[in-house]
């Protein structure tokens, strides 16, 4: 396995973060996990998010690991998000996290659609114990094998992040990836935080 923490990011990166940041790469270090960590600044994050997608697949990582700056997250979230894909044969990973602001709700979608009018999607207000399928998720805390990059990139001319009209750069990434045939998982045992003020 060759992972690559990807991170994009504005000019400024909560300490909170940085501290689990830390903690997750010692982790890695003393289980002797081959990994990189990549930031990507820009004004637009799905362009930001392009470009650390297309590190991943130009430097043959096998792994993603995509992290939003302003997450908090335990030390072996990395191990504990392999064991689940590993153990069940999974391509596409996502913790469980919640907004940041009122309501609070699951980053996560039960049903995408792309209309002639836009998007369509419902929220996951009850999420179950363990795993379960998602039709879509935030990337706030997602592991991904670069296989799925792959499919996305060449199924969509390289439009792997690139909104469409009415979803987010990572709500239209799950569009796309279910479009090439992958299941998006999510396992509520895996918890990440916004940090909040």
């Amino acid at each position: 396995m060759k992972l690559l923490i990807a991170i994009p990011t504005n000019d400024y990166m909560h300490y909170q973060f940085c501290e689990c940041l830390t903690k997750l790469v010692r982790r890695l270090d003393e289980d002797e996990i081959d990994y990189d960590i990549a930031f990507q600044g820009a004004t637009l994050v799905y362009v930001g998010r392009d470009k650390l997608a297309q590190k991943a697949m130009d430097e043959c990582y096998t792994h993603v690991l995509w992290l939003d700056s302003d997450m908090v997250f335990a030390q072996n979230l990395l191990q504990r998000m392999l064991k689940v894909c590993q153990e069940n044969d999974i391509d596409f990973l996502t913790g469980l996290c919640f907004r940041r602001k009122p309501p609070y709700t699951p980053c996560l979608f039960d049903r995408l659609e792309k209309t002639d009018k836009g998007a369509s999607y419902t929220a996951i207000m009850s999420v179950p114990d363990g795993r379960f399928q998602v039709g879509g998720c935030g990337f706030a805390g997602v592991l991904l094998t670069t296989d799925v990059l792959l499919s996305v990139m060449a199924s969509f001319d390289g439009r792997m992040f690139d909104p469409l009209p009415g979803f987010g750069e990572d709500v239209s990434f799950c569009w796309r990836a279910r479009q090439c045939g992958y299941k998006i998982w999510c396992d509520s045992d895996i918890e990440l935080g916004h940090v909040g003020n």
